[in-house]
């Protein structure tokens, strides 16, 4: 047993599972096997974590919180700790945030071009003809 340390100090452990994020029939567990990490985090089931493997950073979904230490008596390597949890309250608060900000700026381009249309036809067609034809297509657009 090389994590003794996690045992005495009754470090809570976690079991997660690796998630495939495809779309459609292609998102889902990976295998039905579970992986245990140590973890200093509050977490959930369903939680989203980060976890390293060889070398590199991984997305895995909590799927058992253990009541004490799970420490398998025969392993033989230390168990890792959870990096981090993914904050998807944040990421679709910026979500929302850029998409009230484009719709804005989508606004006021459609007005600015609004203005430089009826600009351009005052000055090419003059007053009585822009209202006019202002007027004609306002008509078409409610029948």
């Amino acid at each position: 047993m090389r994590d003794m340390v996690t045992l005495l100090q009754s470090v809570p452990t976690i079991k997660v599972k690796f998630w495939n994020f495809g779309s459609g029939n292609n998102s889902g567990f990976t295998s039905n096997k579970s992986y245990t990490y140590k973890t200093n985090i509050p977490l959930e089931i369903n939680d989203l974590v980060v976890v390293e493997v060889k070398g590199e950073y991984k997305v895995v979904q909590v799927v058992s919180l253990d009541p004490i230490p799970a420490i398998e008596t025969n392993c033989d390597y230390p168990l890792k700790w959870i990096i981090s949890k993914v904050n998807l309250e944040n990421y679709a608060r910026l979500q929302k945030h850029d998409e009230t900000c484009n719709t804005a700026i989508q606004k006021v381009a459609a007005a600015r071009q609004r203005k430089e249309m009826l600009t351009a036809l005052h000055e090419d067609l003059g007053e009585k003809e822009t209202k006019e034809l202002i007027a004609n297509s306002q008509v078409t657009l409610l029948k």
